[in-house]
């Protein structure tokens, strides 16, 4: 099959766009925690007088984070963490949605039987 001028052109523009892209990633620092394939590149911050930083736009789009929102902020391990607490938030309702039941009531019944023993024991 032989290709036309305008797909040659094409074809010869998406080759250079990937080149392009692999320089930039490859020149990218990178350790075993990151994703290969990461979505932005990483962006050094500074710390400012009163120990605040700016989250760079692109990353506020990328996460759906306006003025105003509330972050969940954690270590995990040399790293901080930073998630929407909406996104923290149903996390952990997805991590409860199989426990059948409730746990107040069970710990207030525990609660209850030991104050029940101790009364009468």
């Amino acid at each position: 099959m032989r290709l036309g001028p305008a797909c040659k052109k094409w074809r010869f523009t998406c080759q250079n766009e990937r080149k392009n892209v692999l320089a930039r990633t490859q020149s990218l620092p990178y350790n075993r925690n990151m994703p290969r394939r990461a979505i932005l590149a990483p962006k050094p911050l500074h710390i400012g007088p009163q120990g605040r930083v700016v989250i760079p736009a692109e990353y506020r789009r990328a996460l759906g984070v306006e003025a105003g929102d509330t972050l969940v902020l954690w270590l995990e391990g040399d790293r901080l963490v930073l998630r929407r607490r909406q996104a923290v938030e149903e996390e952990l309702w997805g991590l409860m949605a199989g426990v059948k039941g409730s746990l107040a009531e069970e710990l207030l019944s525990e609660r209850r039987e030991e104050a029940q023993r101790e009364t009468t024991g």
